[in-house]
């Protein structure tokens, strides 16, 4: 529970933080995403903003700064290491992280920081629903059936951090690509602090096509494994058996959410997350360092 005698973030002048963003190639989506950020952050609350480049050959970095926002080249490569890049410039208490096709909600900054005066708390975020109807019918479903279940919603483009105890933690984990929420959210579950997911703030999550999105479900299944690893409620028979039934999930979900579509749409994404799960178990053995 938030300490009601504490004072919130956003209304406390003495505290500042950071903003941060790692992107490649998001020229697409970014004049939109930087613009919402400026209408629901305000100025006076920012110290730093902070924009991590993985090597784009569009003109994000010119957009950002733009906006303002100072410039960095990804240390490494990927999303780990573009988020370690930021960090590390952090140099206020607090910090943001958003992603380059984010379009943030417009209560974030009324809602969000709050969960950070509890002093067992790390992270606070909202959730996030895709901008085309069909993905949006399905991930409202899957956001519904989780809080249901009680299992954690994650992600990091729209989240509020303590800067240093993420540090304390060791930062973000070393992947290059899906998965680092994942497996930072289980690194945090085994210290004394909490991730707080608020499923009233929803933000707009901006894709270009269903089916290029569906195809992304593959890159998760194929960072799968190394997911595992830190969380065992994911496994090769959990991920076949969810596959096997997907055709009757998926009528059922077409049912409910009134969406024929989703009758083919989840089978596809539950085949491509399996593929990717085979895939990925080929380099399992391999040495990668993920803090």
């Amino acid at each position: 529970m938030i300490n009601s005698q504490s004072i919130s973030i956003r209304k406390e002048k003495k505290r500042k933080v950071d903003l941060v963003m790692w992107a490649k190639n998001g020229a697409f989506y970014l004049k939109k995403t930087l613009k919402r950020i400026n209408e629901v952050i305000p100025n006076e609350a920012v110290e730093n903003r902070i924009f991590v480049d993985d090597d784009s050959t569009d003109n994000s970095r010119e957009i950002a700064k733009s906006f303002q926002w100072k410039t960095y080249s990804n240390e490494g490569m990927g999303i780990g290491d573009g988020a370690n890049t930021a960090l590390r410039y952090v140099k206020s208490p607090y910090f943001i992280s958003f992603e380059q096709d984010l379009v943030l909600a417009k209560n974030w900054w009324e809602k969000i920081p709050k969960y950070l005066n509890n002093k067992n708390v790390i992270a606070a975020q909202g959730v996030r629903l895709p901008d085309l109807p069909v993905l949006r019918e399905l991930q409202e479903y899957r956001l519904e059936r989780n809080r249901k279940l009680r299992r954690m919603t994650h992600s990091m483009d729209n989240t509020i951090y303590k800067t240093e105890i993420m540090r304390e933690i060791g930062g973000f984990p070393r992947l290059p690509g899906a998965g680092v929420d994942s497996i930072l959210v289980q690194k945090v579950l085994k210290t004394k602090y909490k991730w707080i997911t608020d499923y009233s703030v929803v933000s707009l999550h901006l894709r270009k096509n269903v089916w290029q999105d569906v195809n992304r479900f593959y890159w998760y299944g194929l960072v799968a494994p190394i997911v595992s690893k830190y969380d065992p409620s994911i496994n090769l028979l959990r991920i076949v058996k969810t596959f096997f039934f997907s055709p009757i999930r998926g009528f059922h979900i077409a049912i409910i959410k009134n969406c024929p579509q989703l009758f083919i749409i989840y089978p596809v994404i539950r085949f491509n997350v399996l593929k990717g799960y085979l895939d990925g178990m080929k380099y399992r053995k391999k040495t990668m360092s993920f803090n």
